[in-house]
This record gives C-alpha cells, sequence and structure tokens, in this order.
C-alpha cells in the first residue's frame, strides 16, 4: 500500500510528495512523476494545486484520494511503457482491481473536476493501449449502465452476477456480439454466488458458481424481518460506530 500525504507552503514553492519517509520535491515531482515538458501534455502539480486550492469543497480527503489514482496509474503505466525486456523475455504483467468503477470511471464526464477528468484519462488510455504494455484493468461495479462506453468497450472477457435493472443489462449487452445477447435474459435468474462468464478467457460462454472466500466479508444481507421480531445477535453501538467514523477504519 503506497500512503499520500500533502504539505504545504507559500506560492505552492515545495510542494511534497510523501511515499513512506521517501520525498520529492514540488520541481522533481513535476519532472519525474508527471512527466512535464514531455511529449504529451499531462496535468503537472501547479496546476493541481491551483485547482484544488479554488475549490471550496475540495477536501484533504479527496486530494489524497485523487492524487493516489491519478499518480500510482500513471506511474505503473509510464514505467511499463518504457521497459525495454531483452529478446525472449517480456513484461511482466500487472493488473488494477477497479472496485466501484462508476464512482470514477463514469459514462456521463461533464461533472466532473479537472483531477478527476485526468484520473479517468489515464485510465481510458490502459485500457485502450495498456495490453500491449502488460497493464490491464479489472472493471468492478454493480452499475455497468454508468460506466465510461470507452472502457467497458475495450473489456475481452466479462463475468456478470445477477443483474435485474433494464439499463444494466442493456450495458452488458453492448459488450456482446449478436450471437450472445440472448443471454442477458438469463442474468435476472441467477443464484447467490453464480454467475455468468464470457470472452477470450473461455471457450464458450459458461455459468459457473463461485468458490466462497475463506473470510467471507461482512456484507450479506441483513433478514429485516426476522431481526425487528426477535432482535437476535443485532448491535445498535452509536458511540463504537463514530469512533470507527472517525479513524475511518472498523
Amino acid at each position: 500500500m503506497v500512503k499520500f500525504g500533502i504539505l504545504e507552503e507559500d506560492n505552492y514553492k515545495k510542494k511534497m510528495l510523501k511515499t513512506y519517509g521517501d520525498f520529492f520535491k514540488y520541481e522533481d515531482l513535476k519532472q519525474k512523476i508527471l512527466n512535464e515538458g514531455g511529449e504529451e501534455k499531462n496535468l503537472n502539480s501547479l496546476e493541481y494545486f491551483e485547482i484544488i486550492k479554488d475549490d471550496e469543497n475540495f477536501n484533504e480527503d479527496q486530494i489524497n484520494e485523487q492524487l493516489t489514482k491519478y499518480v500510482i496509474s500513471q506511474i505503473i503505466y509510464e514505467i511499463q511503457f518504457w521497459m525495454s525486456p531483452k529478446t525472449g523475455k517480456t513484461r511482466h504483467p500487472i493488473a488494477f482491481v477497479c472496485d466501484e468503477a462508476h464512482l470514477y470511471m463514469p459514462r456521463d464526464a461533464t461533472k466532473l473536476k479537472v483531477v478527476e477528468k485526468k484520473s479517468l484519462e489515464i485510465f481510458e488510455k490502459i485500457s485502450k493501449e495498456g495490453r500491449k504494455y502488460g497493464v490491464s484493468l479489472v472493471v468492478v461495479s454493480q452499475r455497468p449502465a454508468e460506466l465510461n462506453s470507452t472502457i467497458i468497450s475495450q473489456c475481452n472477457n466479462i463475468i456478470s452476477l445477477k443483474i435485474t435493472n433494464d439499463r444494466d443489462k442493456t450495458a452488458v449487452a453492448t459488450m456482446l456480439t449478436d450471437s450472445l445477447v440472448g443471454l442477458i435474459e438469463t442474468l435476472p435468474n441467477l443464484d447467490v454466488g453464480e454467475c455468468i462468464v464470457i470472452g477470450d478467457s473461455i471457450k464458450l460462454p459458461t455459468k459457473i458458481i463461485l468458490d466462497k472466500p475463506k473470510e467471507e466479508p461482512k456484507s450479506s444481507t441483513i433478514d429485516f424481518w426476522d431481526r425487528w421480531i426477535d432482535g437476535k445477535g443485532t448491535v445498535f453501538d452509536i458511540d463504537e460506530s463514530i469512533k470507527c467514523m472517525i479513524k475511518q477504519t472498523r
């Protein structure tokens, strides 16, 4: 895990990026990380901090989140792009697992801030060109209808769990060939843990049952009616919840 922190001083002269104790001065950040002055125009550090300075709604957590997504994805893509394997060798493949992708890879980018658009652009670039350099995306979302059309059009494999919403079904259908569109009608009938796999990774479209994780997440559906009646095993600890919210951990 990479952790970022932002330190501010007058006139944005000494902006620094902290990565587990390693510091990059503002000028080095522009030159080494964001490739300022290269053939491709990237968002440089000064632009980045001017943008967030002028936006009263842009808090520190959002700054770190957007900086992390943009810088990490940009660095890894550039490293893979400029890597030159010897004859008979190849780049080690890297995959970005993008959970809740519709939040930062939206279909409608008109409401995104400039920095968010820059993050989206690098993901679009990876989806279109990354496979040549050993970089790929694993796009995870419960709302495929809200995903960026450029990115989903580049998906070679689809693993679809139960979908009942018509807009989401239509979005998945656009990623399939005409001969496979009929599979969309089976999606609402899938049970928990069942999914349809389609693409280059499998010879024929197949319904499979996913293995349960060794450590199951605490995300199973709560039986509302039963718990309202008997209250069995339920908790409502507001104080503990507030402490976790402040710490941003559970």
